[in-house]
C-alpha cells in the first residue's frame, strides 16, 4: 500500500500481544518487511540502543511505566513515531509526546496508514 516509500525498518512497542500482532501484520500488509515487536520497557530501550529504525509505533504506557523516555530518546535522535494509547487526553501536555501523531486504542488498519501517509508526506516535504 505504501510500495517503496513504506518504513524499511519498524519498531512496535506494544504490551498488548493482540495489539501488536494487528499492528504488525497491518505494516506488512503496507510493504514493511523489517518488524521489531517489543513489550517490555527495557527492551525497547535495549533494541533503540542496538539498531536504529525508521519509524516507531509507541504505546505510551506499559503496564505500570511510560514510554516518555523512549519517546525523548527518538526525538533526540530524529526517529519519527507515532504513539498508540487508550488514554489519547492525558498524553497531549506531555512534553515527550507533544507533537507525535496519536493513534487511539483501539485503532484500525486503516488509522494507522493514515499516521503513516501523513508521517511521509511530513518527510517528503522536508527533503524535497
Amino acid at each position: 500500500m505504501l510500495g517503496r516509500l513504506a518504513p524499511r525498518s519498524v519498531l512496535i512497542v506494544e504490551d498488548s500481544v493482540l495489539i501488536a500482532m494487528e499492528a504488525e501484520e497491518s505494516l506488512r500488509e503496507f510493504g514493511c518487511r523489517d518488524i521489531s515487536v517489543v513489550g517490555v520497557l527495557a527492551d525497547a530501550i535495549e533494541i533503540i540502543n542496538d539498531r536504529r529504525f525508521d519509524f516507531v509505533l509507541l504505546d505510551v504506557n506499559l503496564g505500570d511505566e511510560t514510554t516518555d523516555t523512549i519517546a525523548l530518546r527518538l526525538r533526540a535522535d530524529g526517529v519519527p513515531f507515532a504513539t498508540a494509547t487508550g488514554y489519547g487526553e492525558t498524553i497531549a501536555d506531555r512534553e515527550a509526546f507533544h507533537d507525535a501523531p496519536v493513534l487511539t486504542k483501539p485503532y484500525s488498519k486503516e488509522d494507522l496508514l493514515l499516521v503513516l501517509r501523513d508521517m511521509l508526506a511530513g518527510e517528503d516535504q522536508d527533503n524535497p
